[in-house]
C-alpha cells in the first residue's frame, strides 16, 4: 500500500537485531536504524528521518513493537510532542508483563495517541472491498 516502513533496533549489537521471520516479510524499501536511546526521537538519524516524512505530508505515524512501556511509549510521547498524529497498534505491541503493557497503553491514550488494532488500520487504509489489495490483505487476516 506504499506506506513507508521504518524499523528501529534497540542496541542490536547487545540485544540482537530484528528476527529473521519479521525481516523476511518487510519490503526492501524498509529503513532500518540502530538506536541506543529508548525513544526514536532522541536518535538524530531517526528523528530527522521521521521529521522528513512528516514535512513531506506524512504526519500520521503507526507504531508497533516492544517493549510497550519503554521504547514504544517513550517514542510515542516524543512523537506527539513533535506534532505527529500517532496510532499505536495494540495487538502488534507487547511487553514482558501484561500489566506494563496495559499501563503504557493507558498513558499513551491519555497523552493523545490513538490506540487501534491491526484490522482497524488495514481496513481504514483500504476504504473498500473488491480490490486486489483487499483480497491480499483479507487472506492474511484470515
Amino acid at each position: 500500500m506504499n506506506v513507508p516502513i521504518t524499523v528501529s533496533e534497540q542496541y542490536p549489537k547487545g540485544l540482537g537485531s530484528t528476527v529473521a521471520p519479521l525481516k523476511s516479510v518487510l519490503p526492501g524499501s524498509a529503513t532500518f536504524c540502530e538506536k541506543l536511546h529508548f525513544s526514536c526521537m532522541k536518535d538524530d538519524r531517526l528523528q530527522h528521518h521521521l521529521q522528513d516524512h512528516r514535512d513531506n505530508g506524512r504526519g500520521q505515524i503507526i507504531v508497533a513493537g516492544i517493549e510497550a512501556h519503554i521504547c514504544v511509549m517513550h517514542t510515542v510521547l516524543d512523537l506527539i510532542t513533535d506534532g505527529f498524529e500517532v496510532f499505536v497498534i495494540a495487538d502488534a505491541t507487547g511487553s514482558r508483563s501484561e500489566d506494563s503493557k496495559a499501563l503504557a497503553m493507558r498513558r499513551m491514550d491519555k497523552t493523545g495517541a490513538f490506540i487501534a488494532d491491526t484490522e482497524m488500520v488495514i481496513f481504514e487504509w483500504l476504504e473498500r472491498a473488491r480490490t486486489p489489495e483487499f483480497k491480499t490483505l483479507q487472506a492474511l487476516i484470515k
